[in-house]
């Protein structure tokens, strides 16, 4: 039987756990801790004990970045592999947040639970992102803040030189023939990629109900700027319940 969609998302993305775990123990020790925590300061000022769900956690990066600063933190993600190595790299660094596999299109939680919902790097991925920013919103308090850092990969084309590598640098970084091109089919196959971001997600979540939404363009040029990497679009949306 042919795969879903989603399923074949799920087993994409599952292959790629043990990539993601080493770089974000790296990244929670290195100047990239530093700059995303600036970048987060920026949006959440001096309040403490937020409670936050991060949706797409992967291996726990941004979940353990707000845990290692006082949040009440949840993770989640669509993959098994995913929230194992999140909760191995808690356990290494010894810090508390709570880690659940859970489909980020179609959330368990009550309405109104959260003061701030993160994710990063995820909504390039999802096959009904209309529908998920629909399940933000309800769980996000009165106020509440909705934080997307992602990037405009939609017209990108991850395509394997003929060593039969990419770039060791990168989201897609050294990733073998077939992996590349079932990422380019997957992204392909998917509605956001056929939209212009992040003008398109600004809009919709307008519509949806969310107030003073900032588009923030710049921020790849910060994360990246001690790596001088491309920032290839990245961008921060932030809105208000």
């Amino acid at each position: 039987m042919e795969k879903t969609i989603l399923e074949r998302i799920k087993c994409y993305w599952e292959q790629r756990s043990d990539d993601f775990s080493r770089q974000s123990f790296v990244e929670m020790q290195n100047e990239k801790y530093d700059l995303w925590n600036n970048e987060l300061k920026q949006i959440i000022g001096d309040r403490t004990a937020l409670k936050i769900l991060d949706v797409g956690t992967g291996s726990g990066y941004m979940a353990l970045l707000l845990a290692s600063a006082g949040h009440l933190v949840t993770g989640i993600d669509l993959c098994d592999n995913m929230i194992a190595s999140a909760i191995d790299l808690r356990n290494k660094l010894n810090l508390d947040a709570d880690f659940l596999v859970s489909d980020a299109q179609q959330l368990t939680f009550a309405d109104n639970s959260f003061d701030l919902l993160i994710t990063r790097n995820l909504t390039w991925t999802l096959p009904d992102l209309e529908k998920a920013y629909h399940e933000w919103y309800r769980v996000l308090k009165p106020e509440g803040i909705l934080v997307n850092f992602d990037a405009d990969f939609g017209k990108k084309d991850f395509t394997v030189p003929a060593k039969g590598r990419v770039s060791k640098h990168g989201l897609h970084g050294d990733l073998d023939c077939n992996q590349i091109e079932e990422c380019n089919a997957i992204k392909n196959s998917l509605d956001i990629s056929n939209h212009r971001r992040p003008l398109w997600d600004a809009d919709l979540l307008m519509k949806i109900g969310f107030s003073k939404i900032t588009m923030d363009l710049a921020l790849g040029s910060r994360i990246n700027q001690a790596q001088k990497l491309k920032t290839q679009g990245m961008f921060g949306v932030y809105a208000y319940k």
